[in-house]
């Protein structure tokens, strides 16, 4: 297998010619709006937003960064641990220095 999805156009053949690319394999990083990888993995790409709770330590993503701000906003007012219910005053963005040194 040469890592293209199993519907991706390259392997259209013995049937249809073989055409372009369209599973994302190509062109992982490209444009997400014309890529099919990117429409079917929105996560792709993107940097995990991690978050902790104050209160039982649990540590979990809460978003996919880039991210328009309000809606990371609104996400942040609503968050609430998912291990012991704790609102989002209790809720801390995790930093890489603090989970590389875990």
């Amino acid at each position: 297998m040469n890592g293209h999805a199993s519907d991706c156009a390259v392997h259209n053949a013995p049937a249809y010619e073989p055409g372009e690319c369209d599973c994302g394999k190509e062109d992982e990083m490209s444009d997400p709006s014309n890529n099919r990888f990117y429409r079917e993995n929105p996560a792709a790409g993107k940097k995990p937003l991690r978050v902790g709770c104050v209160s039982c330590g649990a540590d979990w993503i809460a978003a996919y960064l880039p991210m328009p701000v309000d809606k990371l906003a609104r996400l942040a007012k609503g968050l609430c641990c998912p291990v012991c219910g704790a609102t989002s005053a209790d809720i801390r963005i995790r930093a890489e220095k603090e989970l590389a040194h875990e």
